[in-house]
């Protein structure tokens, strides 16, 4: 592979991964002395996976980006630098349309300043329950945790605000019935769950918009890098498509390369289908605070960006099967066949498991098990390098050598 497509897609990861840390590390450095670590569980799909489990993908799909990029660059390609230019500049306008939509709408807990979310004493002010029409915004969330990491997700307690035409249809029970609600911390009826809800949105709304010293350094950090982020989403499921296009010519050129490739492959899809899961664990948790108001354009696109991952995890599975003898690649269509119909029905209890161990729930003990599973997932790409990728090595070292006159 050429040294240019290696140094581009090195500087591009580089900055993608700086983007990961960096908006982790400001949260840190804001709220280290305002339970800082409840804030980033809550919000683990942004603040635990991309400089975990995001930075891990970008190290599996180093080689096979580069050989994309080579191909399209110096291998003959009809208008390769062309086609390459076009996708790329799609991509970022895609992630800049989007991101600036994600950033509207009811705003995080964490877009406030520390200074401002102590300040909060509940509606009505220092309040005690359960005479609050909604309590502090943090005790309200430090209580979504709590219970979080002491069950298998949060989905019972999810209350349904949207009823049928009442002189149509009788009141279901399930809406009459009595269950704990964390902006208020005492059981009561859906719809009564609901206003309280609503109560919490528009108050947390209400002190964004009064003025801009109220907003937290990491909330601005975040809504310059979110375009990042977008971008590095959407790249992936970009690459894994044009890797299924390109697969016959990857393995002409790229011969000595396969392994790496492959086995990159299978790691950056296992790590970006955390994603998905943390992502579905946040909804979950973010409901039980903002309630309807949590439903926006965040929490719509969300099931298609899951779905495309799903499908997008699935051809990835298939392109490496295809490499190798009947059976096996018999083996691997129907292994992917029935996990993609385990998660289809066992959708909510998936999302359960994010929320308990990816998200709201997740404690540090947990945390270390990650870490773990990240670190024998790079022992996988590293460990073990086949002869022919050593040789490949060797021989672009012997042509450096000589193209500069010297003896290899």
């Amino acid at each position: 592979m050429s040294l240019n497509a290696r140094i581009i897609i090195a500087v591009l990861f580089t900055v993608l991964a700086a983007s990961f840390i960096a908006t982790t590390a400001v949260l840190y450095y804001e709220f280290k002395d305002h339970d800082w670590f409840t804030i980033a569980a809550f919000y683990s799909h942004l603040f635990i996976f991309f400089p975990t489990f995001g930075i891990l993908a970008l190290f599996a799909f180093y080689l096979p980006t580069t050989a994309l990029l080579d191909l399209y660059m110096t291998k003959g390609l009809r208008h390769g630098g062309a086609s390459i230019a076009l996708v790329t500049v799609i991509l970022m306008g895609l992630s800049f349309g989007i991101s600036s939509m994600l950033v509207t709408g009811t705003p995080a807990v964490w877009w406030l300043k520390p200074e401002t979310l102590a300040a909060d004493k509940g509606n009505p002010d220092r309040c005690k329950a359960p005479r609050c029409l909604r309590l502090p915004v943090m005790e309200s969330l430090t209580d979504v945790r709590n219970v979080s990491k002491q069950r298998l997700g949060l989905s019972p307690f999810v209350r349904h605000c949207e009823t049928e035409d009442q002189r149509l249809m009788e009141t279901p029970p399930d809406l009459l019935q009595k269950r704990h609600c964390f902006v208020t911390k005492t059981k009561l009826t859906a719809q009564e769950c609901c206003q309280a809800q609503r109560t919490f949105s528009d108050d947390l709304s209400q002190i964004y918009a009064e003025e801009g010293s109220v907003h937290s350094l990491s909330g601005q950090v975040h809504a310059a890098l979110l375009p990042l982020k977008v971008f590095f989403l959407l790249m992936v499921l970009t690459i894994g498509i044009l890797l299924a296009v390109w697969r016959r010519t990857i393995d002409k050129h790229y011969k000595a390369y396969t392994g790496r490739i492959e086995r990159g492959l299978l790691v950056g899809a296992a790590a970006m289908l955390v994603w998905p899961i943390a992502n579905h664990g946040f909804l979950q948790s973010s409901i039980l605070l903002y309630g309807k108001a949590g439903e926006g354009f965040y929490a719509t696109i969300s099931p298609i960006m899951s779905f495309l991952f799903a499908a997008w995890a699935l051809l990835l599975v298939l392109f490496f099967f295809r490499q190798h003898a009947r059976d096996v690649e018999a083996a691997g269509k129907i292994g992917g066949g029935i996990a993609s119909a385990f998660a289809i029905m066992k959708y909510n209890e998936i999302i359960d498991f994010g929320t308990r161990f990816f998200g709201s729930g997740a404690d540090p003990f947990e945390l270390l098990l990650m870490a773990v599973l990240i670190v024998i997932a790079f022992a996988a790409l590293y460990v073990g390098l086949p002869v022919d990728q050593n040789k490949s090595r060797q021989n672009f070292r012997d042509k450096r050598k000589k193209a500069a006159g010297e003896r290899p």
